[in-house]
């Protein structure tokens, strides 16, 4: 579709419309626009609220209908006519030189290259095609997270400016984003970033830095945790950090039972504290905080380890002999223990 104001009678028509604005890039997601016709050399006759979206070799339009009959669209193209689901209107596909096209009605519009229309059409049933077209609309790119087979959330954990939690800046997106829509790209091309160095953790700190190290995966909670994330990345001073999916999967484990404990130090029953989440628990996926403990504890080639206060990891040389020194507990959830408590875990496998 145009996005420059075309001459008057550039499209067939006295009343010639275009998008006002410039075409959003793929990161941008979906951009609110406006379209604007022109009549007698006056711009912006009746402007109406358009969306587009860059799908990646393609645009996707949400265009209103025109005020009035003679009004149209400019458009990139000869026309393919696609069915909407008002059976008794059409959708015009554009390509090629400038045509136009009149609407009727509510519509979707698609522009493609002249090569990849060719592509779609011969190698995809036309309804899939439209189909597939729609969804870019329908379920924007950040509305359902970081695809889960490219990485998971660990925790949101403060950081250092003169000595890094993750040593490496592997690239930064500031500067390049647009904050409220495409937070989630950010993540994706930092686990690819993290990938091509074989890093197995990574964090993004200050909406768009992609922060790493060859020992991230040690160095990543050195300074506690952070509530100052946001749903896809940390703020300054913050990594939210994340593991790639399929690296670093931790030892089998096993559930010991339910036990209780002191608050003392010289009397916990685990007598080290690997890390402290409370704060930064998704309640949703406790398993999640489960699995980074034992991760923690095999780095140490602790065999016990347990989840107290919801949040925190316990372990320690001397763990497999006093973890059930006080006695049974009733005050464990299904994944971890409550305040006093401690669900107990044992690592398996490899010869443990």
């Amino acid at each position: 579709m145009a996005n420059k104001c075309p001459r008057q009678y550039k499209c067939g028509t006295i009343v010639p419309g275009w998008l006002k604005g410039n075409l959003p890039s793929v990161q941008e997601g979906l951009c609110p626009e406006k379209s604007a016709f022109i009549k007698a050399g006056i711009v912006a006759i009746r402007p109406k609220q358009a969306e587009v979206r860059n799908c990646g070799g393609f645009y996707v339009y949400k265009l209103g209908r025109a005020p009035y009959c003679q009004m149209r669209y400019c458009g990139n193209g000869k026309m393919v006519y696609l069915r909407t689901a008002d059976k008794s209107s059409t959708v015009p596909h554009l390509k090629g030189e400038a045509r136009h096209l009149s609407l009727s009605s509510f519509f979707v519009s698609f522009m493609l290259s002249s090569t990849l229309i060719l592509q779609l059409l011969h190698r995809m049933n036309l309804l899939l095609f439209v189909s597939a077209a729609l969804f870019c609309i329908v379920y924007p790119a950040n509305s359902t997270g970081v695809p889960p087979n490219v990485a998971v959330p660990v925790g949101c954990f403060r950081d250092n400016s003169r000595q890094r939690a993750l040593p490496i800046l592997l690239k930064s997106w500031r500067g390049h984003l647009d904050w409220n829509t495409d937070l989630k790209y950010v993540v994706v091309g930092c686990a690819l970033e993290a990938q091509k160095l074989g890093y197995t953790h990574f964090g993004v700190q200050f909406y768009g830095e992609c922060w790493s190290g060859p020992n991230a995966h040690k160095t990543y909670d050195m300074y506690g945790s952070s509530s100052d994330c946001t749903s896809y990345v940390g703020m300054e001073n913050t990594n939210l950090v994340y593991r790639r999916v399929g690296d670093d999967a931790p030892q089998q484990y096993v559930k010991v039972g339910c036990f209780k404990d002191k608050v003392n130090p010289q009397e916990r029953a685990l007598p080290e504290l690997l890390f402290n989440a409370r704060g930064n628990i998704d309640w949703a996926n406790l398993k999640q905080i489960v699995e980074r403990c034992a991760r923690k504890a095999q780095e140490k080639n602790y065999m016990y380890f347990s989840m107290q206060f919801y949040g925190e990891c316990w372990s320690g040389v001397t763990a497999p002999m006093t973890y059930d020194r006080y006695g049974h507990s009733s005050s464990c959830l299904s994944d971890v223990g409550e305040a006093r408590t401690n669900l107990v875990y044992r690592l398996v496998g490899n010869g443990l």
